[in-house]
């Protein structure tokens, strides 16, 4: 064993519970995928839990006449920059516009604003994520579709745990 493997072989083996990763023999694979994964506070979780990530995503559109042209013109660009993104954790994208509240009214209104045929837009993306915990999911869906938004600031606005079992009445 070579000086380098012999520094991080007693490290894989601390960190393989933890972080998957690479399996030391090949059959390793299927004895770990059934085992769950332990928590930080102790607490055992399924590995293969399903979360739903939203993000808002500032969206600059030049060239809109209106707000619905800058609305259509947005979810089309982004949609296209998530269907580009190499996911393989982020399952399902959908992708929405903002409301905001008229903070003398109340009156929900979409987040667009238009100026001299340049336009603001604030899309949504809500995503199901495959992660360990809430954090985790977070982090895993903005470096997955972060590679496809160079430059554009993946804002997480909330993480719900999809519940696989439906309560019966």
């Amino acid at each position: 064993m070579g000086r380098d493997a012999q520094r991080t072989a007693p490290i894989h083996r601390f960190l393989s519970p933890i972080y998957d990763t690479e399996p030391d023999r090949p059959d390793e694979a299927d004895d770990n995928a059934d085992r769950p994964a332990v928590s930080s506070v102790g607490q055992t979780m399924n590995r293969s839990e399903q979360y739903w990530v939203t993000l808002s995503v500032p969206w600059l559109v030049r060239g809109a006449q209106a707000v619905q042209d800058a609305i259509n013109i947005a979810v089309s660009e982004v949609g296209t920059r998530v269907s580009e993104a190499d996911s393989t954790h982020v399952d399902h994208c959908d992708i929405s516009i903002q409301t905001l509240s008229c903070p003398t009214c109340g009156t929900p209104i979409e987040a667009v604003l238009v100026v001299a045929e340049t336009a603001l837009v604030g899309p949504t993306l809500e995503c199901t994520v495959t992660a360990r915990s809430s954090e985790d999911a977070e982090q895993t869906t903005r470096r997955e579709l972060g590679t496809a938004f160079d430059g554009t600031p993946l804002v997480p606005v909330g993480t719900v745990r999809v519940d696989a079992r439906p309560d019966v009445e």
